[in-house]
């Protein structure tokens, strides 16, 4: 059974290419057959595979900058298949939602950034007309580590909540410098050790586990 997952947001810097680089690599690890496809024209996934070595659990890589993402991705024939989306409606934006089973859509906990991001919710209601089978959910990723959401992030949730009725997961990523300097060698937090990469390491791959337990629960 294959798992298709898009991670996007039409809001940048919220985190899209370190959650796709870092499940297919642990997807890999895990010995799933698994493909990473970018549709960003800026290429990070693309530059993370590149600087992936040859003695880390290997994945396909693809970048699509067409509006076929929905028609090829069934010709790759893999276990776990995950979409980086670059960050703007666009055809291919909306080619790449069309062909998932999930969205999962990265969010910044501030209230700028969740109504900066309410677009994304917008666009995937109208992709959903005739494909009422996609499933969106929402992480809060990148929160600073020790801070609570305010009060105002949490109405604001709610009202997201009962207009889009989003699964929220409940496990979520923190600013660590592990994942800049992880990307930069083309690995996971997970691939690589040191009490720096530790906390990363175990947030992302609870996160990992959450993520898909879900995707298969509603496949």
């Amino acid at each position: 059974m294959s798992i298709k997952i898009a991670v996007a947001n039409v809001k940048g810097g919220v985190g899209k290419s370190t959650i796709a680089t870092n499940f297919a690599s642990i997807s890999a690890m895990k010995g799933k057959k698994t493909i990473l496809i970018d549709t960003d024209t800026q290429g990070s996934s693309m530059a993370y595979r590149e600087a992936r070595s040859d003695a880390a659990a290997q994945f396909q890589a693809v970048a699509i900058h067409t509006p076929t993402v929905h028609k090829d991705i069934d010709a790759f024939n893999a276990e776990h298949v995950f979409i980086d989306v670059g960050g703007r409606d666009t055809k291919v934006f909306r080619s790449a939602i069309l062909a998932s089973d999930m969205v999962l859509i990265p969010l910044t906990p501030s209230q700028f950034d969740i109504w900066s991001s309410e677009d994304t919710f917008t666009i995937i209601e109208e992709i959903k007309i005739g494909h009422e089978d996609l499933t969106s959910t929402l992480m809060l990723n990148m929160v600073i580590s020790g801070t609570n959401l305010s009060d105002e992030v949490h109405q604001i949730l709610n009202d997201f909540y009962d207009k889009y009725k989003y699964h929220l997961f409940k496990n979520h990523l923190f600013h660590r410098v592990g994942f800049k300097e992880s990307i930069s060698q083309g690995l996971s937090v997970v691939e690589i050790k040191g009490d720096k990469f530790k906390k990363a390491s175990d947030e992302i791959l609870t996160l990992y586990e959450e993520v898909m337990s879900y995707a298969t629960e509603n496949k």
